[in-house]
């Protein structure tokens, strides 16, 4: 999966430049430097259910699901969310987000794609792989229209053309506002019937969100999802918060 254009590729081997998160030389081919990139936040040991920050001895002994999913799993097949958001990788989020920076965000989502393919095995990855769809986590209009433009939907149509799959819609019925702070219980009472999709539905489809807090917004757009025919509903964010807000 590559973001970058065949002519941004050869100009990046031909003429390598600074990588945007040290200034330091970037490495041959590439639009960062291999020091920045080995040094990210990456979230390795994670629930394959939630991608919820786990202990490393938890995937050292073959532990997939968190001890939430293995009580009470949610309705997500499988999530994926590579980065932490922390350091370089809050810094790209902040400056794509507020700042409108496009570069930053194709960054974001190009060093996150390569992070989870370096460091998820293969079983993980080939149910992403066959997602027949995509579903981007439709925008707040408020938030939206303070930012400029919708964030989740730029970042999902170059995950789709990356991807070689469809990006499908899904409507917002109403405006939440910000639910930072909110626990996951009081998310849900928020946005419990947020979303709504015309189906029907591929049987696989993939969900898409920048950032992931609590796992509710995506769990209440799977449920829309599987109101409109879908059968296999999985997740998909770049970063994840740190584990000491997820409660």
């Amino acid at each position: 999966m590559e973001l970058f254009g065949w002519h941004e590729r050869l100009l990046l081997r031909w003429l390598p430049g600074f990588c945007p998160l040290c200034r330091g030389r970037a490495m041959v081919g590439l639009p960062w430097c291999e020091r920045c990139f080995r040094a990210l936040p990456r979230n390795d040991h994670a629930c394959w259910l939630c991608a919820v920050p786990m202990a490393e001895h938890a995937a050292a002994v073959g532990q997939r699901e968190c001890e939430r999913c293995q009580v009470a799993p949610g309705l997500l097949h499988q999530c994926w969310v590579p980065l932490v958001l922390q350091h370089e990788v809050e810094w790209l989020v902040r400056r794509y987000k507020s700042s409108g920076n496009l570069h930053a965000g194709r960054l974001l989502l190009e060093l996150a794609l390569s992070v989870l393919s370096a460091a998820s095995p293969s079983e993980r990855l080939e149910s992403l792989w066959q997602c027949e769809a995509i579903v981007a986590v439709p925008p707040d209009v408020i938030r939206q229209r303070q930012r400029g433009f919708d964030h989740v939907q730029w970042l999902a149509k170059r995950l789709a053309k990356a991807l070689g799959k469809p990006l499908l819609a899904a409507k917002r019925r109403y405006s939440v506002g910000s639910q930072r702070g909110l626990r996951r219980e009081e998310r849900w009472r928020n946005i419990s019937d947020l979303f709504a999709i015309s189906g029907p539905l591929p049987a696989r489809v993939l969900l898409f969100d920048d950032v992931m807090t609590t796992g509710a917004t995506l769990e209440v757009l799977a449920r829309a999802c599987f109101e409109a025919g879908a059968e296999w509903v999985g997740g998909l964010a770049l970063a994840r918060t740190p584990a000491a807000k997820h409660a």
